[in-house]
This record gives C-alpha cells, structure tokens and sequence, in this order.
C-alpha cells in the first residue's frame, strides 16, 4: 500500500525512509535497518551542556553548570524535554531562573510519580500528566492531554513577513507563560513547547486542560485528593 501511494507522488529513483519502533517493520526496507539508542547519560550531559551554554565556557558559570547537570539528570535523557528546555535556559540566562526551573522539574515529577505507579516523564505513559502552576493559585493544576506535532511551513513564512499578525491570527500559550502563569487560561487551550529549527519546521504542542485539585485522582493507586 506504502508502495502503490508512493508511485503516485515521488519521482524514480526516489527513496523512501520508513521510522518505527516495530522491529516488524525492519524486513520490508532494502538496507539494513539503522537502528537508534538512547543516549548514555554522559553523552546527554555533553548534549544538553552545549544547548543549553553555548559558546560560553561552563568554567566561567560553575554554579549554573551544577543547576544544568542536575536539570538534565532529571530529563533523564529525554530528547523532546532537551529542546524544550533548552530553549527556556537561554532566553533567561542567569542563576535564579535555572534554579526555578529545576524547582519545578522536580516538584513535576513528584506530582506524577504520587499519581503513577511507574511515571517516567510525560511522554513516557498513556495517561495524562499533571503540573502545577507556580503563579500562586494553589487550587489549580495544569492536565496536559497529549502532544502532538505539526508541519509549521506556511506559519515560518508568514511570521517572517508580519509576525505582529501572525500572533493574532494563531494565539499559543509560550512554554515560560505556561509554566510560570504568566497568562492564566481557561478550560482547554494548547501550548507551543517547541518550534524545530530545522526543516519542514514542526512545531511540538501540547494540549492542556485547566483542573482543580479535587478533580485529580491518582492512576494505578487509591482517590485522593491532592494536598494544596
């Protein structure tokens, strides 16, 4: 079927790249499979290091290389939550905000882990997860539903022309205002966590929900409602 579609859309010669986490499908490519591992958590460090600092010598900010290291053990090697965060760390580049960010991490993961049997991080488990909102308001939490990405071509070509316009037309809770409550939404709304700088330029949202606390039941374990 993948071949009939193809036929009718790509050139001869053209080669088509076929990405799986089925081990099934590895028997209908004509070359060997490549086959992806996760980092070792060294090699994430040096990854997540040089994101995150850039051509700034990490010798010359060691009590922000402290927060960096352990932001990234708390990532635990996960690719999506590297540029997510990443792109956090830079446009705020000091002490104060790097340990805030960490702050929430963890208080993330504990959330979650009290909810889950075996939470791993939000892209990890089926359920949706919870996050708490750092802007004060004690008795609201954030449910984030799923994610999801999409091709964001004609919105770069756009945003480079009027990007005034651009917001007005495709308003998007940025993942600082989600986290920090910059902006405090309503019911259901979307949060862009990510925009690729890459080609075809997708952006990796994220749908969320506004909850109260009472409403939130833990998975795998006994109700209860969560201290505030």
């Amino acid at each position: 079927m993948l071949y009939s579609a193809s036929k009718s859309c790509a050139a001869n010669g053209s080669k088509i790249i076929v990405s799986s986490r089925s081990d099934k499908i590895a028997c209908f490519g004509t070359t060997q499979a490549l086959r992806l591992r996760f980092f070792t958590q060294e090699a994430y460090w040096y990854f997540f290091k040089v994101r995150a600092f850039g051509s700034i010598d990490t010798e010359e900010h060691p009590k922000m290389a402290s927060i960096a290291m352990e932001i990234a053990t708390e990532l635990n090697r996960c690719f999506m939550s590297s540029g997510i965060y990443n792109e956090l760390l830079k446009a705020n580049f000091n002490t104060r905000f790097w340990s805030t960010v960490l702050t929430i991490i963890r208080e993330f993961r504990k959330l979650n882990i009290s909810l889950y049997a075996n939470f791993d991080g939000p892209w990890e488990v089926v359920e949706s997860a919870y996050a708490k909102r750092v802007n004060g308001m004690s008795s609201e939490y954030i449910l984030i539903l799923h994610d999801y990405q999409t091709c964001s071509v004609p919105n770069m070509l756009h945003r480079c022309t009027n990007s005034a316009q651009s917001e007005a037309e495709d308003p998007q809770l940025s993942f600082e205002d989600f986290l920090f409550g910059n902006v405090r939404p309503q019911g259901k709304f979307k949060v862009l966590g990510w925009r690729s700088h890459l080609p075809p330029y997708y952006d990796y949202m994220f749908s969320c929900e506004v909850l109260e606390s009472q409403h939130i039941v833990a998975r795998n374990k006994r109700p209860r409602k969560l201290c505030t």
